[in-house]
């Protein structure tokens, strides 16, 4: 799906009104919708098709007056409904087969995000889009994983210094349709990265200590603690918030794990977030609260808060998911150096952030140049980074000088 050609003012309204309505339902945004235009019907479809939210957005506009939407949307949403329900359904079927498959092998796998979410805090499961599959692997396990996974359908796509990534199936312009293929991300290292700013959070040794054998829909595999996957949920929200790729679909995630806490999750989710870390959980918190009412105790969130810089708190204070997200039509080059400014604490941090902005690991550019990367010739990956990078900033420096004349 395109991005619509709308002024920003348009996105920005569309993305907190859906997102509001998505957490709350329909009477605190019926006045909001009820003066939609045209332009934000088809702003507000777009950020749920790319945020993941399209399935709930769908069950909401059965409490909305029939008349407020056009026939020919309901039924455009409608098909990616089941489009949607029928993935997720068959990803979380190929989950099972390689935790038997790799099980087989004496591989122990733990499903990750949406493949740990879905079938646990959605009903049915697959309510829950999914767009890739995320598990976790031991170090030692990577070769006979990657074995199993050539001997069943799966081509190699790229590796990085955190994952190897699968695919199943080949690319097709319908995103969400279940022949659409199947990104596989064998996670060996579970660790989290701020923005390319040479911040980083290693939550393996977490991941494997506050885990256990438990059933998984028709399986038995390693399932994280609710309260470790509240901690990583967040952190994830929180990398992608600060490259402006937030989602509402992360942000329902959040809410429905920390709803479903039981007593003394919450004193688990704290002491598994060292102080230097709250920099890294505390954003996603904060804005999934504002939408969906407070999902995390006043007295942790205040803790949390105080425990951050006052340029992240200020932020946090000023930023939405509009801000936050795709929504915004900025551009992102450059955006390595705001965030070493934001989020490093000690002139050491802000060294190694620019440096790893400017010359990040070989492996985190197979994303982007994934062939280059793979070859001999990987440090003209540098090259090019950067030059693109002074092209935008030239042409930000333009539009500047433009608007002052």
């Amino acid at each position: 799906m395109q991005r619509p050609n709308f002024a920003a003012s348009v996105f920005a309204s569309a993305t907190e009104t859906l997102a509001l309505w998505l957490a709350q339902g329909w009477p605190p945004v019926a006045a909001a919708v009820g003066e939609w235009s045209e332009a934000h019907w088809s702003a507000a479809e777009w950020v749920a098709f790319w945020q993941g939210a399209i399935p709930g957005w769908a069950q909401r506009l059965d409490d909305a007056p029939a008349v407020l939407i056009a026939p020919e949307r309901r039924a455009r949403l409608q098909d990616v409904v089941a489009q949607s329900h029928a993935r997720t359904e068959r990803m979380l079927g190929e989950v099972q087969d390689m935790i038997r498959g790799l099980s087989a092998q004496g591989v122990e796998l733990a499903p990750l995000k949406g493949a740990r979410v879905a079938p646990f805090y959605y009903q049915p499961a697959s309510l829950r889009p999914l767009g890739d599959v995320d598990v976790l692997i031991r170090p030692a396990d990577v070769t006979k994983a990657r074995r199993w996974m050539d001997g069943h359908g799966y081509t190699f796509y790229s590796r990085s210094e955190e994952d190897v990534v699968y695919l199943r199936g080949t690319r097709r312009p319908e995103v969400w349709h279940p022949d659409n293929a199947h990104p596989v991300e064998l996670h060996f290292r579970l660790r989290e990265e701020f923005g390319g700013a040479g911040l980083h959070w290693d939550m393996s040794p977490s991941a494997w200590r506050e885990s256990a054998l438990a059933p998984y829909l028709q399986t038995e595999t390693r399932l994280v603690s609710p309260p470790f996957l509240l901690r990583h949920l967040c952190a994830h929200m929180a990398s992608d918030l600060f490259i402006r790729r937030g989602k509402i679909q992360q942000m329902e995630d959040i809410a429905r794990v920390a709803r479903g806490f039981a007593p003394g999750d919450w004193d688990a989710f704290r002491s598994g977030v060292p102080a230097r870390c709250a920099r890294f959980v505390y954003p996603a918190l904060a804005l999934t609260g504002r939408t969906y009412g407070d999902v995390a105790p006043l007295e942790l969130m205040r803790e949390m808060r105080a425990q951050v810089s006052p340029q992240l708190r200020a932020w946090v204070d000023a930023s939405t998911l509009a801000s936050a997200s795709e929504s915004n039509p900025e551009s992102r080059s450059g955006i390595g150096v705001e965030l070493a400014r934001l989020l490093a604490e000690t002139r050491w941090e802000t060294a190694r952030a620019l440096t790893a902005s400017l010359l990040p690991p070989r492996w985190n550019l197979m994303k982007r140049y994934p062939r280059l990367a793979a070859s001999p010739l990987y440090p003209l990956c540098y090259v090019l980074l950067n030059l693109d990078r002074v092209w935008h900033v030239s042409q930000k420096l333009a539009r500047g000088r433009s608007r002052a004349l």
